[in-house]
């Protein structure tokens, strides 16, 4: 009798220890690595909308999945990738961050009409416009008059006229010469001043 009991304790020992190895092994499974890279460096990193604490480059484990990742950062452009998360292996995200400046192209035409001109400004991408800064040329032997029209950080993704004064000649090379143009307002949050030239012959 004394052997079986000592026996069935062992089976139980054994069966207990089988049981928590088990239990130990599945802590693991599904894990995988996510190492993110961004050019240039130092972006937030966010992992299905939320904020990790994290810039890059860093690396950080996650459950076998697709998840949504965004890098943020300053004047750059807001980068969303997904990345999918297998068991026990590392997955790579390289990312290259494009700058607000050069991801904002601006169309510029004119017209004239009745002694008016009218300039159209066009935007590739949706921004907010808090104001359009004008420097236009004269005959004054060289002397600029500066104008600036404000919108109130307006969503402007379509066509947008500005009238520039009506001259108080009646002679269109009144208009003549080269202009400037400052435009100041924000993309995603961050703010941007991009300058462009113009000119009427």
């Amino acid at each position: 009798m004394i052997k079986k009991y000592i026996i069935n304790a062992v089976i139980f020992f054994f069966i207990i220890s089988l049981s928590c190895s088990k239990d130990n092994s599945t802590n693991t499974v599904g894990k995988g690595k996510l190492i993110i890279n961004s050019n240039p460096s130092n972006a937030s990193i966010y992992i299905s909308d939320k904020n990790t604490n994290k810039i890059t480059p860093d690396s950080i484990e996650l459950d076998k999945g697709t998840y949504s990742v965004k890098l943020k950062l300053k004047n750059y452009i807001e980068s969303g990738n997904s990345a999918v998360i297998e068991s026990n292996k590392t997955t790579v995200l390289n990312v290259d961050l494009k700058s607000i400046n050069t991801s904002i192209n601006i169309e510029l035409s004119h017209n004239a009409e009745q002694k008016k001109l009218f300039f159209n400004f066009k935007f590739n991408i949706d921004v907010k416009l808090e104001s359009v800064q004008i420097t236009r040329p004269t005959i004054d032997n060289g002397n600029y008059v500066t104008y600036t029209e404000s919108f109130n950080n307006s969503v402007i993704n379509s066509n947008l006229t500005y009238r520039v004064p009506q001259n108080s000649m009646n002679d269109f090379e009144y208009f003549k010469g080269i202009y400037t143009f400052i435009f100041v307002g924000s993309l995603n949050e961050d703010s941007f001043e991009k300058e462009e030239t113009y000119q009427i012959n």
